[in-house]
């Protein structure tokens, strides 16, 4: 007894090529939307930059710059003076001004507060510590190959990056 096979019928061929279009054009769809997010997250990319910086004046500085693409927001800042850890540039600055027997607040400075959530846009250059004076200055100088920082920020879309002055950039701690 011979089995007969039904011919599949047209209504099935149809069936079977729609549902296999419905999964090509999702797979599609997919990966789409993974480039999509790929040139999202690639078209805000901060990038910050740590220099040594010598006005007209000759006094130094340290500036930072976002030459990136979208702001970077800062997460912490580490700062380091002769290798070890503080908590702020304040404290490294009253620490040189201590070893030069001007007491703790002897020497003339400013900065601007890198603190959690301070945005850098882009394009955006600041001097981060600036220490006045000729006499107060050439110390910082002589100072800074001991200075090394540690920023860490991210962009809007919270992919996270460091960057670092004097430094290979090795983390001790990370807030």
């Amino acid at each position: 007894m011979a089995i007969r096979r039904k011919p599949i019928s047209t209504d099935t061929i149809i069936a079977i090529a729609a549902t296999f279009t419905s999964i090509c054009a999702l797979i599609v769809t997919l990966y789409q939307t993974k480039l999509t997010r790929e040139q999202q997250l690639n078209s805000v990319w901060p990038y910050l930059i740590a220099n040594e910086i010598v006005d007209e004046n000759g006094l130094s500085s340290i500036t930072i710059a976002n030459s990136g693409i979208g702001p970077a927001i800062i997460d912490s800042v580490q700062v380091f003076y002769k290798g070890r850890l503080y908590r702020s540039p304040t404290a490294v600055v009253q620490a040189l001004s201590e070893e030069q027997q001007r007491g703790r607040d002897g020497m003339s400075w400013y900065q601007t507060a890198l603190e959690k959530g301070f945005v850098i846009s882009q394009g955006q250059s600041l001097n981060w510590i600036t220490v006045n004076g000729q006499t107060d200055n050439a110390l910082f100088r002589k100072a800074l190959p001991n200075i090394r920082a540690i920023i860490f920020y991210h962009s809007i879309y919270d992919e996270h990056w460091h960057s670092t002055f004097n430094g290979k950039g090795d983390v001790v701690v990370k807030d």
